[in-house]
């Protein structure tokens, strides 16, 4: 998060829009949280490579078994899917705002959130689930 603060003020000046610092500013984080996750790969491989013994990390299992289906169906999707979905639901980007920082059309971003919720809905809901719905 730092660093994602330091590059938007080294960069504030290159900034057209004040009305796009929202988009703007998560194009920055979404960047630097991937080279931050880069390194992490890279780290633990490194780590992989010296320790012979690989510890295995606890999960935590939701009681809900519908919570567990939607965290693998979620898991299934690509990385911009994952990061779609973060940004509208969790975050409450707007659908123009995420039309900046992904570079696409605002019906583009509507047609996508579409989908996604489709194909989340048909891994995680049986069929008579679905038909309820």
């Amino acid at each position: 998060m730092q660093s994602a603060v330091l590059e938007m003020v080294r960069n504030i000046g290159r900034l057209r829009d004040p009305q796009s610092f929202v988009s703007w500013s998560f194009v920055i984080l979404r960047r630097c949280c991937a080279m931050h996750v880069r390194r992490k790969v890279t780290q633990r491989e490194h780590d992989r490579c010296i320790a012979d013994d690989a510890t295995l990390e606890e999960v935590i299992v939701p009681e809900d078994p519908r919570l567990t289906d939607l965290s693998v169906a979620m898991t299934s999707l690509s990385a911009d899917q994952q990061d779609l979905l973060t940004l509208f639901y969790s975050y409450g980007l707007t659908v123009a705002e995420l039309a900046g920082v992904f570079a696409v059309a605002p019906g583009t971003i509507k047609s996508r959130l579409y989908h996604l919720r489709e194909t989340l809905k048909e891994k995680v809901l049986t069929e008579e689930e679905i038909s309820d719905v």
